[in-house]
Parts: structure tokens; C-alpha cells; sequence
């Protein structure tokens, strides 16, 4: 199994995000992931910078903290892409709705509204 390090004095500081990619197919673990378990195979993909370098499989995990109603939540990520020099993480909706997460992913300005501002 190979040694995979995540944490670095570049990621220490970055406020880590978790963004929806509905265009990909594989879930893209980055720096601010922790990843328990690697495969040690290695993927030949196309990333859009070329400084992001080379992607393997792994498992990780990643923590979200829910600024409405004050928790934490784990998300287990399977046989995802890890790409250690990637700020963000990149998750699939697609994915996230098979393992019985429910994402609404429509924008604001296109969603009903639950009050009428006009009485």
C-alpha cells in the first residue's frame, strides 16, 4: 500500500471546500482529504493544470460542518481520484444521491420560494 500525505504548510492555512461537479464521473479527493487507504494503482487522466500531476485511487474521508444546524457530518468516499496537489474536492451529485444523500443542487434564484415577501 502506498504512503499518502495530505496535509502540507500549503493546505494548512486554505479553507477547504467541497464543491458539486455534475460534468465529471469519478469523485476527485484533494489536499484537504484524509485518505485511509490506497490502492496503489494509478490512473493516466487529463487534469486542466498540468501542476496538478498524477491521480491514483483511494479511500478517504471527508468532514463537513454545517453552519445551520451546528454538526458535523463524515462522508466516506470510496474509489475515488486523489489528486494531493487539488485544492478543492470534487463530488458528484449523481453519486452522493446512490449513497442516500439528499443534495439540492438547483440555484437560488431558481428555487420556490417557502414565504411570499408581498401580503
Amino acid at each position: 500500500m502506498a504512503d499518502v500525505t495530505t496535509y502540507n504548510e500549503n493546505t494548512a492555512s486554505v479553507d477547504p471546500r467541497a464543491e458539486l461537479d455534475s460534468h465529471a464521473n469519478m469523485v476527485v479527493l484533494g489536499a484537504s482529504a484524509f485518505i485511509f487507504e490506497s490502492t496503489g494503482r494509478f490512473c493516466n487522466v487529463q487534469p486542466f493544470d498540468s501542476k496538478l500531476g498524477t491521480s491514483h485511487d483511494v479511500d478517504g474521508v471527508l468532514a463537513y460542518e454545517c453552519p445551520y444546524t451546528m454538526g458535523t457530518y463524515i462522508l466516506i468516499v470510496r474509489n475515488a481520484l486523489y489528486m494531493k496537489h487539488l485544492r478543492n474536492n470534487l463530488l458528484l451529485p449523481f453519486i452522493m444521491r446512490e449513497g442516500g444523500v439528499i443534495v439540492n443542487d438547483v440555484p437560488k434564484i431558481h428555487s420556490k420560494r417557502s414565504f411570499d415577501f408581498i401580503s
